[in-house]
């Protein structure tokens, strides 16, 4: 279901993490290899599904930048509260010891697949030093490392970032039914509805929220409708009119 995967941060935090393990895995299996370059796109990445997601035309060349940040999950949500959403990863092991060259190296490669995948926004993780030995293969090798992950700039009717509820949640709402706000997208409709971080959102439109996949699915099929989201912050119940975006 598209919505799931758009609104449920349970979701791509999971599907991130799997997707950068299996790369990395790939990776080190061949690590004896130098200038030796990796991309993985999970099968539920489909051209049909980013062709939904995505908020127009994919660019000629993506915008390539670097963070400072550690993790593919801190690298997810910082850009997720941009509005973009990742679907692939790679991993480069540069053949330069030279660190000025072995970042145009692996800037050149990781653009290069991004235009392959048509992606919006390419993200490199901050070099790594490695020492790697490998007895099956009888070789090692020394170098850097460079990581990235591959975004699409997507639609945000809501732009609300969600979780389950956990039992803190249910006791202060006496409730087993709701989502709670993990983050909104800058300049969404959520985030200029004043929606913050901790709100437990209990109904839309006063039909109950029983999850986050429910509550992806309404939000969905209600693209361009003002809708009244009621939610409890602090243990007051609010009523939130938004108009929702395409």
């Amino acid at each position: 279901m598209f919505n799931y995967l758009l609104y449920s941060s349970a979701a791509w935090e999971t599907i991130a993490t799997m997707r950068y393990l299996i790369i990395l895995l790939s990776f080190l299996l061949t690590a004896c290899s130098t200038g030796s370059f990796s991309y993985h796109q999970p099968p539920a990445a489909t051209a049909e599904r980013i062709a939904y997601l995505r908020a127009g035309p994919a660019p000629l060349n993506p915008v390539v930048v670097h963070t400072a940040l550690n993790t593919a999950q801190q690298v997810n949500l910082a850009f997720l509260k941009q509005g973009y959403r990742s679907f692939g990863a790679s991993v480069y092991h540069s053949e330069y010891l030279d660190l000025s060259k072995a970042t145009i190296a692996a800037e050149q490669a990781s653009r290069e697949q991004g235009q392959k995948v048509s992606a919006d926004l390419v993200v490199m993780f901050p070099v790594k030093s490695i020492n790697i030995v490998n007895t099956g293969r009888c070789c090692s090798q020394s170098g850097v490392i460079f990581q990235a992950l591959y975004f699409i700039k997507i639609r945000v009717p809501l732009g609300v970032i969600q979780r389950e509820l956990n039992d803190a949640d249910r006791k202060l709402i006496n409730s087993n039914h709701g989502v709670t706000t993990v983050a909104t997208i800058i300049n969404s409709p959520a985030f200029n509805a004043d929606i913050i971080p901790g709100d437990i959102i209990t109904a839309i439109d006063n039909v109950p929220v029983s999850g986050s996949e429910s509550f992806g699915h309404y939000i969905d099929t209600h693209r361009n409708t003002r809708v009244t989201i009621t939610l409890v912050r602090k243990g007051e119940t609010l009523n939130k009119s938004v108009q929702l975006g395409n």
